[in-house]
């Protein structure tokens, strides 16, 4: 019998960067956060490193390692890949931005003998060179895994690779069999409808690192209702991301990251998509 801590509410992390794979983002080998996981009353634990799965091995090795000191735990191999819509669009605008530098640049030549850079051009190349969102994937079964291998080994092509490697919907329509899809992050103080009334995702936050048990309003899509649900888990797990803020008719602000889904009269979008839709359907308590 292990003297381990029991979970009060069912719960596997499904995001988590370790030191291997996410250097800037994480610390400690795999088996670490693993044990970690497992003294804290969890069965399982995904382990999602920035753009690659150099941590795949370890979590291999010491979930063989766990089950010889007959520790039921389960790893769960993943990845936070590097996402944008279209990798062809994303050429594109890098192209023509590369373009419009250029010919900028050749236009000051000919005016004068010193050479003035737009400051302003030179940002929006490099935005678009850096353009990226971050999106989980998780192998569902053996399937999925091989799906993220070839995911992950794509993102690093030649023609998706520049500083980080990326993915986009026709690679992941490629190799979507057995992946599971996650994403994503609000913002601190964004408002949320609780037991206890309307409360900032920080006060949330702050009630489950207290113990207390949540429940928050809730779209239950295949019920096609709305209901109160018990928060399984919250916390801070960025900071100065990019954030994207939406305004409503009725005066409300909308901020959270641009790749948290929003649902629209058109369905799911993610925020950052949004600028080509206009409807956006609001769930009402009415």
């Amino acid at each position: 019998m292990n003297d381990r801590t029991k979970s009060n509410i069912p719960f596997a992390g499904l995001h988590a960067h370790s030191g291997v794979g996410s250097p800037f983002d994480g610390l400690g080998y795999p088996a670490e956060h693993m044990e970690f996981a497992f003294q804290n009353g969890n069965d399982s634990l995904a382990l999602t490193d920035h753009g690659n799965m150099n941590g795949f091995a370890y979590q291999v090795q010491h979930a063989r390692a766990m089950i010889k000191e007959g520790k039921d735990f389960k790893p769960i191999f993943g990845v936070e890949a590097y996402f944008l819509p279209s990798i062809d669009e994303w050429r594109e605008q890098l192209e023509k931005a590369k373009a419009d530098k250029k010919a900028k640049k050749n236009i000051d030549k000919s005016q004068a003998g010193t050479t003035i850079e737009d400051e302003s051009t030179k940002r929006e190349v490099k935005n678009i060179l850096n353009r990226r969102r971050h999106l989980i994937l998780l192998a569902q079964n053996q399937k999925g895994l091989n799906n993220i291998f070839s995911l992950v080994s794509k993102s690093y092509s030649k023609d998706n690779f520049y500083r980080f490697p990326r993915m986009d919907y026709k690679t992941l329509s490629e190799h979507s069999e057995g992946v599971i899809a996650a994403s994503a992050c609000l913002t601190k103080d964004a408002i949320l409808h609780t037991d206890k009334g309307k409360q900032t995702l920080g006060e949330v936050i702050d009630r489950l690192h207290n113990n207390e048990k949540v429940l928050t309003l809730s779209y239950n899509i295949e019920k096609d209702k709305i209901c109160y649900e018990e928060v399984a888990w919250g916390d801070i797990t960025r900071k100065n991301a990019e954030i994207v803020k939406i305004k409503l008719k009725n005066g409300n602000t909308l901020r959270l990251t641009p790749d948290h889904k929003v649902f629209t009269d058109k369905g799911w979008i993610e925020a950052g998509d949004l600028k080509k839709h206009k409807k956006i359907k609001i769930l009402s308590l009415k």
